[in-house]
């Protein structure tokens, strides 16, 4: 599957006004839904306790880190308290406003898969579940803009959930994955995961491209290291 990666000054007007399409229904979607609950989407222990050991695993000394899609911060605090500089970002300033202020920390409104973050400029680049949030046409620039912000030697650990019913799933985000990254580590578990609200199940229901059982999901978390280029 090959993606089409837009250039500056060179984009075709209308993949252009579809993106920002896209972009501009998101960040209102997201804005009313963090303005409408304190906390919409709970963090589940499990899948926290997971993803926060993988990372304090692979982190290793990285000291610039990105939060993409931050939320309310809850990972944020985490890489705070070993000692991280942390740009927290997340596409709902009203979710912004629910981190935690800190001496280490900035955070930012962008948007992926295309944001205006600087190149080159994280030592580990964190990516959290988002990729199931954007349009089949986008991952390809999902990891393209994971690796620009990344600095040369950068790693990042992204996650995201699978239907286990779905073929082929796991195999699908591993190759996305390898166009930016030399994988280092993987981990799959099944988790059993229940909506107990109607607003959860209906977001969610959007990212059914590698999610959504009824009976649980499959949740894979993997870190890489930026490819180099020639």
């Amino acid at each position: 599957m090959i993606l089409p990666v837009l250039k500056e000054g060179n984009d075709h007007p209308q993949k252009v006004n579809r993106y920002q399409r896209l972009r501009i229904e998101r960040e209102a979607n997201y804005e009313r839904i963090w303005l409408q609950s304190e906390d919409p989407f709970p963090v589940h222990p499990v899948w926290f306790n997971r993803c926060e050991q993988f990372l304090k695993n692979h982190i290793g000394d990285g000291h610039h880190v990105v939060d993409l899609g931050c939320g309310k911060g809850e990972m944020t605090e985490c890489l705070l308290q070993w000692g991280k500089k942390v740009d927290a970002v997340d596409i709902s300033t009203n979710a912004l406003k629910k981190v935690k202020a800190h001496s280490n920390l900035k955070t930012f409104r962008e948007a992926l898969p295309r944001t205006k973050l600087i190149d080159s400029t994280y030592d580990v680049v964190v990516a959290l579940d988002l990729i199931g949030t954007m349009e089949e046409e986008e991952y390809r620039l999902f990891f393209s803009e994971l690796a620009r912000i990344g600095k040369r030697d950068s790693l990042a650990l992204v996650s995201t959930p699978f239907d286990p019913k779905t073929e082929g799933g796991i195999e699908r985000f591993l190759a996305l994955f390898a166009t930016e990254y030399e994988l280092i580590d993987l981990e799959v578990a099944h988790l059993k995961w229940t909506f107990g609200s109607k607003l959860l199940t209906k977001i969610f229901e959007g990212m059914r491209r590698f999610l959504l059982a009824e009976r649980g999901i499959t949740h894979a978390i993997a870190v890489g290291r930026r490819k180099r280029m020639l």
